[in-house]
C-alpha cells in the first residue's frame, strides 16, 4: 500500500497536525444505465433531496448539521464576548477543529450514500442543481444565515463529483436560479443567471 503513495503532506491546523497521503485510485467498472438519471437538489433541513426517473428517491437530513452549527456559533459567541476583535484561544481552536471534523465526516458519508444509491439502482447520471455564489449574497435572516452559510454543500458537491469519476457515473452540474419560476409542462425556457437573455422568435 505504501508503494502506491505519490505524495505526503503534513498540514498544521488548529493546534493539530494532519498527515495527508496522496495516491492514485483506479476507476471501478460498474454496470450502469446512462438512461437512468438522478436529480439532486441541495437545501437546508433536507441537505440533499434526490429524485430519479426510475421512480426512486433519496433524502439526506440536514438538521443535525444545523444543530452542530448552532452549538458552535453559540460557543464562539460566549467565548468572544467582551474580547477584542481577532481574539483567538486554545479553546476556540479546539471547538473549531471538532466542528470541522464533524462537517468533513458528514460530507464523506452523504456523498457515499448518494453514490451507493446510484450503484444499487444502476443509475449512470447525476444532475446536481447549483447556484454560483448562492451563499455569498444570502439574506435569510441572522439565524438561518448562520446555519446555511456554514453548511459545506460545495464540498459535498465536489466529493460527489470525485466519486462519480471513480465509479464511471456521469456528473452534470446545472444552474437552477429560475427553475422554481419555470414550468416544465409548458416548455419554459431557462435563462442562465447573470447572462444576457437570448431572444427567441
Amino acid at each position: 500500500m505504501f508503494n502506491d503513495i505519490k505524495e505526503l503532506r503534513i498540514l498544521p491546523r488548529n493546534q493539530c497536525f494532519y498527515a495527508e497521503f496522496i495516491y492514485e485510485i483506479e476507476g471501478q467498472k460498474v454496470k450502469l444505465n446512462s438512461d437512468y438519471v438522478l436529480g439532486v437538489d441541495p437545501g437546508l433541513n433536507n441537505w440533499l433531496a434526490a429524485v430519479s426517473n426510475v421512480g426512486i428517491s433519496l433524502i439526506i437530513d440536514g438538521k443535525h448539521l444545523k444543530s452542530v452549527n448552532r452549538w458552535y456559533n453559540k460557543q464562539v459567541s460566549i467565548i468572544k464576548d467582551g474580547k477584542p476583535l481577532g481574539f483567538w484561544s486554545k479553546r476556540l481552536a479546539k471547538i473549531t477543529e471538532k466542528r470541522n471534523r464533524q462537517m468533513r465526516d458528514a460530507v464523506n458519508k452523504a456523498a457515499k450514500m448518494v453514490i451507493n444509491h446510484c450503484l444499487d439502482n444502476q443509475i449512470g447520471v447525476i444532475v446536481f442543481g447549483w447556484n454560483k455564489e448562492q451563499k455569498k449574497e444570502s439574506n435569510l435572516g441572522k439565524k438561518t444565515n448562520q446555519s446555511f452559510v456554514s453548511i459545506p454543500t460545495a464540498k459535498l458537491k465536489e466529493r460527489i463529483a470525485q466519486l462519480c469519476s471513480q465509479y464511471g457515473i456521469k456528473f452534470i452540474e446545472t444552474e437552477e436560479c429560475y427553475t422554481s419560476k419555470a414550468s416544465f409542462l409548458d416548455n419554459d425556457w431557462l435563462p442562465i443567471f447573470g447572462e444576457k437573455p437570448v431572444c427567441v422568435a
